[in-house]
Formats: structure tokens, sequence, C-alpha cells
């Protein structure tokens, strides 16, 4: 799984949290576009390739996932469809090491 994002916003904040609640394993790849040094380059080729028109990007075994709204990753995840999408690409869920402390 990899994870685009732009600047925080509701949609990324949700989106991230739910990925952190899956505890997966592979752990996920996030990348902060705003914050790299080709971010000029990156942003216009992630666009052209995907097809998406704004971050955030979701790709779960190099297949778009639409993310564009809040009320779009919520109903991926009360579907449960973001979960099997994300078990058929491989990925174990509840399979990473958690932090001492955390339940």
């Amino acid at each position: 799984m990899t994870f685009y994002k732009w600047q925080p916003s509701a949609v990324t904040r949700e989106l991230r949290s739910l990925i952190d609640s899956f505890n997966l394993r592979p752990t996920p790849i996030v990348i902060d576009i705003n914050e790299r040094v080709d971010v000029d380059t990156l942003e216009p080729v992630l666009h052209r390739l995907t097809g998406s028109p704004s971050f955030p990007i979701l790709l779960v075994h190099g297949v778009l996932i639409d993310v564009s709204t809040a009320d779009r990753v919520r109903e991926l995840n009360e579907s449960g469809t973001l979960k099997k999408l994300v078990s058929e690409a491989g990925a174990t869920i509840n399979g990473g090491k958690r932090k001492k402390g955390r339940r």
C-alpha cells in the first residue's frame, strides 16, 4: 500500500488514522508530497500516472482506490472493502508490531 498525501486535511487525517488502525505488515509507504524537494516534478507525474485529479492518492497493489472525500473513506471502511483489498494484495492486518503501552 502506498499513500501519497499533500498538506493535512480532514480526508488525509481520517485515511491515515484508518490505515494506522489496520496495523499492517508490511508497513504502508506514506509519502508527504509537499515535503519533497522534487514536488514540482512529482505532483504532475502522479496525477498523470494515476488519473487522480487531487490528493490524497491511495494505491493498493498498484490499483488506485478512490479516497477523494471523507465520506468515501468511511464508506470503504464500513463496507469492509478497504480491508478486503488490502488483504487480497497480500498485506497482513494486525500483523505489525505495536508500540509499548498501546492496545
